[in-house]
């Protein structure tokens, strides 16, 4: 029986994911459940064959892939994507008081928008992925503009926008 070498790199923009799960899985059985090193790795030496490959992580959607292995070393990249982020954006005005009903555009790269309006405790819920983002908040009288950047993947992002004209 012929074995190969199999190294998973798993990554997200450039970056290694470490601590991520990889089950390598032969006829619908798990055979092996593993985690990423630090440097986003996994290794494993199997018979040559047809294997699946799940792997997961927190915050990012799971990717599953097939591999056969049929020579001594197989080298996969496996990119995750993430998934989007529950961001908690309160918008007060300069003496601390939330402002209800204040409009909030937000718009990335690619002309994204995610609409939403503040709440009587001056807060909205959007969905954002991780990334940078132009912010217009506006009501009948005012419009203000700032950026938020969103980095925390797999947990709530929270922003408290204080505006310094003191308006309700």
């Amino acid at each position: 029986m012929d074995f190969g070498k199999i190294r998973i790199d798993v990554g997200y923009s450039g970056e290694k994911i470490k601590n991520a799960n990889v089950k390598i899985l032969e006829d619908k059985s798990i055979i092996k459940n593993k985690k990423t090193s630090d440097k986003g790795v996994v290794e494993e030496v199997l018979p040559y064959g047809n294997y699946r490959v799940v792997v997961s992580k927190k915050g990012f959607e799971e990717k599953d892939i097939n591999l056969d292995i049929n020579k001594d070393i197989l080298i996969s990249e496996i990119e995750l994507n993430p998934k989007p982020v529950k961001t908690k954006i309160q918008i007060i005005n300069f003496d601390g008081e939330p402002i209800d009903g204040m409009n909030i555009s937000i718009q990335d790269s690619e002309s994204f928008e995610n609409i939403s309006k503040t709440n009587e405790s001056g807060i909205a819920y959007v969905e954002l992925f991780p990334g940078d983002y132009e912010v217009l908040l506006s009501n009948d009288d005012d419009l203000f503009h700032g950026s938020l950047n969103v980095r925390n993947v797999g947990s709530e992002n929270r922003f408290r926008i204080k505006l310094l004209n003191n308006i309700n």
